[in-house]
């Protein structure tokens, strides 16, 4: 084997690593650009996840607000009607009173 059969050899397979170099660059980028795809549309999915909780949420936390105000209501109604009923009725003690009506009854047993 003379030397331009050698140059020619190594030529080719230089030539060949760069054509098989190009190929796999290739198919790297391909590979990159789709991972790049993906994890955009997760991401989005993602997003639109949390927008849904944070909907969701919101949506509770009206419903208990609202929930909330009308327990508030009906506790401040069932006060004064029980404070108009214990202005009406005078002569019913109250659990203090009688709590310390006993007590001083106690007191005095001993």
């Amino acid at each position: 084997m003379d030397w331009s059969q050698f140059l020619a050899i190594v030529s080719t397979l230089i030539g060949w690593s760069f054509i098989l170099t190009r190929q796999v660059l290739q198919r790297m980028d391909r590979l990159v650009d789709s991972s790049q795809r993906q994890q955009v549309a997760i991401t989005d999915e993602f997003i639109a996840h949390l927008r849904a909780m944070l909907d969701r949420t919101d949506h509770w936390h009206e419903r208990l607000e609202l929930t909330l105000m009308e327990l508030q209501e009906s506790l401040w109604s069932l006060r004064q009607m029980l404070h108009e009923w214990a202005i009406a009725h005078p002569e019913v003690e109250d659990a203090d009173r009688y709590a310390r009506r006993c007590e001083a009854q106690d007191t005095a047993w001993k």
